[in-house]
């Protein structure tokens, strides 16, 4: 089986791929021949976090792309499948989750048949406020509200509706905002590059990719 795709010496792959300009490279898969990866094992059923090979692949690349510390990669059917999955493994009925007010509610909708309330934190031009998250976090009233808040959905690349990109400094407030707690961090991208996954040390983090988009 072979994979035809563009050249990476050339300027622009994707501009040369679709003009029909550019060099292009083969990537073949054998059965029984020697390969990267075999038919025989691409083909095989699996664990369900995904291909070892694909993930080893995937791991080195955001390794040589932004050194995260401590971090693994497991794979999904794509962004939306795998946020589902976040939902159900960190959330039971009637938790609250934070998210930005301005976000992508076909995600937010998904969790609500869980039984799980979205509580919004202000935004402005930089993303997320930090001080109205921890406003929101320190009146928070257990007796009336249910548990504190541990998860936080946010979007810090392009923002679904403001557009707005989350700076470093809006980015590090928050996160010294919770560093009291354990939190999780969800985040979904339609792009790989994150000043966010570099630094996140000190909190759980879970970033979501659709790898169409970031390894096209």
């Amino acid at each position: 089986m072979n994979f035809v795709v563009p050249s990476i010496d050339e300027h622009d792959p994707v501009q040369s791929w679709r003009s029909g300009t550019g060099e292009q490279n083969i990537i073949a898969s054998y059965k029984d021949d020697p390969c990267t990866l075999s038919l025989r094992t691409a083909f095989a059923y699996g664990a369900g976090a995904g291909l070892k090979e694909v993930r080893d692949a995937l791991a080195a690349l955001n390794d040589r792309i932004h050194s995260p510390p401590n971090h693994t990669v497991s794979l999904s059917l794509g962004n939306a499948d795998a946020l589902t999955k976040c939902f159900r493994l960190l959330g039971d009925p009637g938790d609250s989750f934070l998210c930005e007010e301005f976000t992508f509610s076909a995600m937010t909708n998904a969790a609500l048949p869980l039984g799980i309330e979205w509580v919004p934190i202000r935004m402005d031009n930089n993303g997320l406020v930090p001080s109205d998250l921890e406003r929101i976090l320190s009146n928070w009233d257990e007796a009336t509200q249910g548990k504190r808040p541990h998860v936080l959905y946010t979007i810090p690349y392009v923002t679904a509706g403001s557009h707005s990109v989350t700076t470093h400094n809006s980015y590090t407030g928050a996160r010294r905002t919770q560093q009291e707690a354990p939190f999780h961090w969800k985040e979904g991208s339609r792009f790989i590059k994150s000043h966010t996954i570099g630094i996140s040390s000190s909190l759980r983090m879970i970033h979501t990719f659709s790898s169409s988009t970031i390894l096209a």
